[in-house]
């Protein structure tokens, strides 16, 4: 019945086998732990990163936004301008023609529509942006 083995009942593992066993779980357990270390700085960069790219994509958002109601601002500009010119020569049309048909006496209509046709001007100066600044 004793044929199995080496007769040997308590065998024992060499201390510099446990030792060198030892220093492996110790230099394994170091690196995790840099290793973890490292991983938790940079998850941190990332999501300050993205934190970044997300309120970059916003402020681009709102910046296509905005130059889209300044778009729609400089055609009502232009709209309201070429009413008002249309006004203006209109303006100047009544006035030459009042201008052919009045003596001395039409001097007072003369005067008030060179009167109506500054204010149209004015007005039209005003949206371009040009009065009062």
């Amino acid at each position: 019945m004793g044929g199995l083995g080496n007769g040997r009942r308590g065998v024992r593992s060499p201390p510099l086998m446990i030792a060198a066993l030892i220093a492996c779980i110790l230099v394994l357990g170091f690196n995790y732990w840099v290793s973890s270390s490292r991983n938790l700085e940079l998850e941190t960069k990332l999501y300050e990163l993205e934190g970044q790219v997300r309120r970059g994509a916003d402020e681009m958002k709102k910046k296509k936004e905005f130059e889209q109601v300044i778009e729609k601002q400089k055609d009502q500009i232009s709209n309201i301008q070429s009413l008002y010119k249309s006004k203006l020569e209109g303006a100047e049309i009544s006035c030459s023609q009042h201008k052919v048909h009045t003596n001395k006496t039409g001097d007072k209509k003369t005067f008030m529509c060179t009167n109506a046709t500054s204010e149209v001007l004015s007005i039209s100066y005003c949206h371009k942006g040009i009065c009062g600044q």
